[in-house]
This record gives structure tokens, sequence and C-alpha cells, in this order.
């Protein structure tokens, strides 16, 4: 870039010379400086510097001059160069003489010929200084200007409305986005009546002025908010609006940005989700989510007012899986839809009054059972009146296409309080209403269902049994109170010992023993049979491993240990088992695990799946209590089970019913048929163990030979066996 260039007008040569040869020492070689003897000259060479764009800062021009006076060229030279300060040299001493020229060709100043070089030094340098700082400010003002067009280009570009207002709150700025939203009328530097109403969301409150985003930020605060909506044209508009403050430097805040933005279709979204999160996508019911708040709030004004009652019911639909399984699940989808829909009219039809019409919330809980939360009822005989409806509604048969189906439904119910103020269960929670209406509902469904039952008393003293003795439950497993023990296997023929069954027992600290059929389903129930289980399988394997290390000659084969459904239906649950073994020791072919009939039909393909797992490693299998209600040759064939044992119910009348020994006879038969080997429990008398060897039953177990006992009781008996008997047959205890 060029350096600027000083121009000196004089007639005289030696004036300028001199007055080139000061300003040189003034300025070094900061500026170029050109001579013109002539206002006409300095015309032209002013039009040839602007043509190659040479910077002009300063002239100096002579007032009195031949030709073209000093005045005319430099007020010639504002008109076109108005940027360029001027300094008059003058031999004229009357202010009057200058006073044109100061005022038309805006002046910077004037020297007195002869000047004094000191005095033109400054007067230089300040024009100079002058002109620098008034460059820099035009420089600034046209920075600010193009970033001020810019920032406008972003903000009109960007997808949010924006406006900006002074501290006063007036409005300086407002996007086209923002005038499309809020108004074309509302333009930038007015306050005009504003075309829209602001409200809280959801409500007819205006919304507060002191809370808006923009005055917040016009107080130095920062805020977002999205519960504001606007009304205009008769339309609410919903908006997210953010304020933040724009301060000087000193921190003083002069302008607020406000951004607001229509969410409509966010809330709209968020309507939908919310929707979904409480409502069934199948029925349009609310789900178990909605029905459990309803619930909560109910309880929750219960407390608040005594004599308020509410009934909560279950129901369960006893045939769906059936007609689910036989007709498909498409035609079970349009079953639960029009079991909701006879629901929704029995609290709603001409016979409801419009109390329950507006007091009852129906839900879809999930799969087959719907429930219902009756609010503000009078007492039990409200809630009997909705369930007689409910059971009458339902008994009429449903039409799916080309079939008319039947269910029958099980009520549940239960009271917050009873009118007679025999119960109060008040002090439950939304869970324990559930419980205890699930409760009753498998009460009607015991009393034969396509009925209701009332929670009552009894019910309620013996779930509260039922949970003081899960919480002992969880408390033995910790404190040890469960100890393992083993009941022989004998052979039929031989009386041999050749395993054990590993049987769970506990010895409660207040309660004394308690029968495994009492706390076995409840841990099953709550998942604790997943850790008990573990426990008990290690503990089985690692006694089987020490008696096989101690007994080395005896006939021992197996430890037969239970596993439950719920265990069976684990993912690793060979893993685990492997894991057991390979810990303890003992090889895969001394464990036999006994697995139930029912845990096999509830999931047949997965249950399957996992015998043949653990088959495969070399684990023996028996299926447990067989011939009791699920037998199934359909599927028994496809499982690789290794014994059938025979439930006690049918060798207890072994000897006395003819039906129980028939039973017997096909189980023996059908075992030995499929290559498995029978085992019966529960044999007490001689007469039964002579009957169960004449069947050809291999394996027996019962207390003829012994209780379950204790590891070191049953230790004691295999070394009676292998000291005391050395045939290897077992005593027979009395046959009573």
């Amino acid at each position: 870039m060029s350096k600027g260039t000083i121009v000196c007008v004089d007639d005289e040569r030696l004036v300028l010379l001199s007055l080139r040869d000061q300003l040189t020492r003034l300025i070094g070689d900061d500026y170029e400086i050109e001579l013109a003897e002539s206002g006409e000259e300095a015309l032209e060479l002013f039009s040839e510097l602007t043509a190659a764009a040479i910077e002009i800062p300063l002239i100096l021009c002579d007032q009195i001059m031949p030709g073209m006076a000093g005045d005319e060229p430099l007020i010639r030279l504002h008109a076109q160069y108005p940027k360029t300060l001027k300094i008059l040299l003058t031999g004229q001493t009357h202010l009057e003489a200058v006073v044109n020229v100061i005022n038309s060709a805006s002046l910077y100043r004037y020297v007195c010929k002869p000047w004094d070089e000191t005095d033109l030094r400054l007067t230089v340098r300040e024009a100079l200084r002058r002109y620098t700082q008034d460059k820099q400010l035009l420089e600034q003002h046209a920075a600010l200007l193009q970033s001020e067009r810019r920032l406008r280009q972003f903000l009109e570009a960007i997808p949010v409305a924006v406006g900006v207002h002074d501290r006063r709150g007036q409005t300086y700025y407002t996007n086209q986005r923002a005038r499309d939203l809020l108004g074309n009328d509302l333009l930038p530097g007015t306050s005009p009546d504003l075309p829209y109403s602001t409200y809280i969301a959801g409500s007819q409150q205006s919304y507060p002025l002191e809370q808006l985003p923009g005055i917040r930020a016009l107080q130095g605060e920062n805020s977002t908010v999205d519960n504001i909506e606007i009304e205009r044209d008769a339309q609410r508009i919903p908006l997210e609006v953010s304020g933040t403050p724009i301060r000087d430097s000193q921190n003083e805040v002069i302008y607020a940005i406000v951004a607001f933005q229509d969410i409509s279709e966010r809330k709209q979204a968020e309507e939908k989700l919310r929707y979904g999160a409480y409502h069934d996508a199948l029925t349009g019911l609310p789900n178990r989510v909605a029905f459990m708040s309803a619930l909560e709030t109910a309880i929750t004004q219960a407390k608040h007012d005594p004599g308020y009652r509410f009934a909560v019911f279950l129901l369960d639909l006893d045939s769906f899986k059936l007609i689910n399984d036989s007709l498909g699940h498409e035609q079970g989808d349009h079953l639960l839809k029009a079991v909701a829909q006879r629901l929704r009219s029995c609290l709603t039809a001409g016979s409801a009054s419009r109390a329950e019409q507006n007091q009852a919330v129906l839900a879809r809980f999930g799969g087959d059972e719907f429930t219902i939360l009756l609010k503000n009822i009078q007492d039990l005989a409200d809630a009997i009146q909705v369930a007689d409806r409910i059971l009458t509604a339902m008994s009429q048969t449903f039409k799916l296409e080309d079939y008319e189906v039947f269910l029958n439904t099980s009520i549940g119910i239960v009271l917050n309080k009873s009118g007679s103020e025999q119960f109060d269960f008040s002090d439950q929670t939304a869970v324990d209403f559930l419980r205890n209406a699930d409760i009753a509902m498998y009460r009607a469904k015991a009393e034969g269902k396509s009925r209701y039952s009332v929670f009552d008393t009894v019910m309620h003293a013996q779930v509260v049994q039922r949970l003081h003795l899960e919480t002992d439950l969880r408390l033995a497993i910790e404190r040890q109170e469960l100890q393992l023990y083993y009941q022989p296997i004998l052979a039929t023929a031989t009386h041999e010992i050749i395993g054990f069954e590993a049987l769970l027992r506990w010895h409660h600290p207040t309660r004394g023993m308690i029968a495994p059929a009492e706390f076995i389903p409840i841990a099953e129930e709550t998942g604790l049979i997943i850790p008990l289980g573990r426990w008990i399988l290690w503990e089985a394997c690692h006694q089987m491993q020490r008696w096989k290390a101690e007994f080395p000659n005896s006939g021992l084969r197996y430890m037969s240990v239970n596993l439950s459904g719920r265990e069976l239906l684990q993912p690793d649950i060979t893993d685990r088992i492997t894991q057991i073994l390979a810990e303890t020791g003992l090889e895969p072919h001394h464990l036999k695990l006994e697995v139930t009939e029912s845990s096999l039909i509830t999931n047949t393909e997965v249950a399957g799946d996992r015998l043949k797992q653990l088959s495969a490693t070399g684990i023996k299998l028996s299926l447990d209590d067989f011939g009791t209600g699920y037998s199934s040759l359909s599927y028994l064939h496809r499982f690789p089970v290794n014994h059938l044992k025979v439930d006690r119910s049918f060798v207890k009348d072994l000897c006395d019913n003819d039906e129980s020994l028939k039973i017997t006879e096909s189980i023996v038969v059908l075992a030995h048929s499929l290559n498995m080997k029978v085992i019966a429990e529960g044999v007490e008398h001689q007469s039964q163990l002579a009957r169960l060897q004449q069947l050809g039953c291999e394996y027996v177990q019962g207390y003829l030979f012994s209780p379950a006992i204790p590891a070191n009781s049953a230790t004691e008996l295999l070394k009676q066996r292998c000291d005391v008997l050395p045939s290897g047959k077992f005593h027979l205890c009395s046959s009573g």
C-alpha cells in the first residue's frame, strides 16, 4: 500500500521548497510531499493522486496567488475530497479575510505568513493526528455497519424469531420470523399496541409482566420459559422464549435480546408421547402407570378426608389364554378391545349414575387383566352393584368374525375402608391395594370363577403373615437359618442306598421348623429362589463330593436336587450349574436335577432347550410329581428325562385304591417304554414296597427307610451301611 501524500501549494518556489524541508524534518518518511505552484496545478495533482488511489490526508495552500486564489481550490477540493484536512497559509492578519474559506472549505486551521516553524510543526502534527483519528473512526464505523449487516443477515437466516429491546423496553429490532409470528406492525423502533395477548400455557391467566424473559433480561437475568401462549387472530400459539441481557463496558444492561419460537409441533409430540405413556395402545384405556397414579391420588385424598371411600377392582379374563391360543393373537386383540368397550359401557351406560361416570377409572393393567378405581363411593354396596353389572355384561357372548366366544371373569375387590369401619386399609400403598385385589381375585377363581370376591380382614391377616414370612425368609438366608437335609434313595430290589435327595429345611428362631411348602412358593414369587437355589446346589454338590471321597466303595450314584421352574428358565442356568460342579469337583453324572411337570408346561420350548443343554453335560434329569395333572405324552418324549417320579399321593393309596394302582402301573409302563427308570416317593409301609417291586419300580424313598436327615446323620447312615451291613442292604424302619 502506497504512502499518503501531503500537498503544498504556493506560487513562490522558494517558499514551497522551505515548506517541504520543514515538513520533511517533521514527518520523515511517513508521507510523500508533492508541490504545486498554483491552484490549477493543485487540482490536477489531486486528480492524478486520486486516480492512483493515493491517500491525501493534508493540503497546505497559500491564500494569495495569481490566477486562481487559494480560497477557490480549497473550496473546490473540499467538495470533492471532504476527508482531506485543509490548512490555509495567509499573509492577511484579519479574521474577516479568511472567514469565507473557513466556512466554505471547512478549513482545519490557518497559519499567518511568515509563519513560525514551531507553530507550523504543531499545527501539521495535530492535523495529521486528527486525520488518523477520523480515519480510524470511519473505519470502525464502517466495520460496525458491516458487522451489523452481517448480524442482521444471521438473525434473518436463523430459524428462530428474535427481537432486540433497548433499556427503556422499546423495540429496537425484530427479524422477519418475529414479525411473521407477532405481526408485521411490530416494527423496529416503535411501541405499537401489541396485536396479541400473552397467557400462562393452558389457562386464561395473563402471563405476569415481570416474569416475561425480555423484562427479566433488562433486569440483568438470563431466563428461558416454555409455558407462554400468545393469542392472535383467535388462535393460541405456544412459545418457548429466552431472554439475554447485553451489557456495556460498565456492565450496565443496554439491550435485551429475546429469542422465541413456535413450539406447537413439539407440544403436540409431547402430548402424544404423554398420552402413549399413560394409555394402552390396543384399547385406548389408561394403562398401569396412569391407574397407579390415580390410585395414589385417591389414597392421598383418603388420608386427608376420613370419610372418603374408594374401591379397587382387579379383573382377570379366565378363558382368554385358551381363546388367544386357539384363534390367534389377532382375534385375541379384537377380543380385548371388545372387552374394554363393554367394561366402559358398564361404567357409562344409563344404569350407571353420573357420579359413577365421573368417579370411575378403567384401565388395562396388562395382558388380560383390567383394573377399575371407583372413587368417592358410599360403602361396599356401591362396589358390589358395579361388580354385578360387569359380571352380567361379561356373561354375554362376544362375536369375533365367524366365532362366538364366552369369557369367564373373576373380580377381586378391595376397599380402603368398610362402611362399618370393621377394617381400614387407608395406610396401604397403591402396590398393597393391587396385591390385595389380586389375592381377592384368585379367591374368586378358586370359588368357581365368573364371580367377585371382596378382600377382608381374614385375607388381610394372611397377607400380613405372608409379608412377615417373606421378610423372615430374606433374613434367614443372611443368618444361615436354612439347612439342607438328605433323604436316601434306595434300589427297590436290594435296598442299597444309591443316592440322596437334598431337601431344604428352615429352622425359624421363633416358629420352629417351617415346612418347605409354606416358604418355597414365596421364594419363587419374589425371586429369592435364584440365589437360594444356587446355594442349595453348591451345598448339595459339595456334600456329595465329600461322601464320594469318604465312601469310595459305596454304591452312591447321584445327588438329587430340585430345580424350580423359574431357575430352569434362566438363560445362564447351564453355565451356572457347570460352574458349581467345577468348584465342588463333582462329576456331572453324579448330579440329578428334579423338575416338575408344571415348570415344563409354562414354556415348553424354552424348558426343552434348557433340559437338552443340561443333559448334554452329563447331568441326569428326573420329572417330579408325574401324573398329578399336567401329564402329556405329546411332550414327554421330547424331553431328555432319565427318571419319572411317582407322586406320594398315588403311593399312599397304592394298596387300597385301584385307581392309584392303575395310574402307578401306567406310569411304570410308560417310563420303561421310553427307556426311563421310575422312582416312587413317600413309601411308608412294607406293603407299598412289595407292590412297587411287583410293578417293576426301580427306586424308592420314604419314611419306611428314613426321613430326610441332616448331613451328619446321613454320614452316620452311610458308615453303618458300609461297616455294619457289608451285604449292602438297608434295615427297614418299622412299618407301623
